[in-house]
């Protein structure tokens, strides 16, 4: 069965003029299988990663620092356009 997690690693990237945080966030995907007879996995099982910048764009976005109360938070930036993500998931020529 093919599985998925993800870690959303925050880095701090400077202050707004109104004296606002700033984030960028780095976005790790884990996919693998648990069935030891499958060789190499395709993208393709992993619907969630074909078109990954629209589900990014679509997310609602909380932070919470330093175990404090989830606060919502406004995307400045548009994530990687679609096109670059589905670039990266092209098998490459052998």
């Amino acid at each position: 069965m093919e599985k998925q997690t993800v870690i959303f690693t925050a880095l701090p990237d400077g202050r707004e003029a109104d004296g606002s945080l700033r984030l960028s966030v780095f976005i790790a995907p884990r996919l693998w299988s648990d069935d030891a007879s499958v060789g190499k996995l395709s993208l393709s099982k992993f619907a969630d990663w074909l078109d990954w910048p629209a589900k990014i764009a679509a997310a609602n976005w909380t932070i919470a620092i330093d175990g404090g109360a989830p606060m919502l938070a406004t995307v400045a930036r548009r994530p990687a356009q679609r096109s670059s993500g589905r670039r990266c998931s092209r098998p490459t020529p052998t």
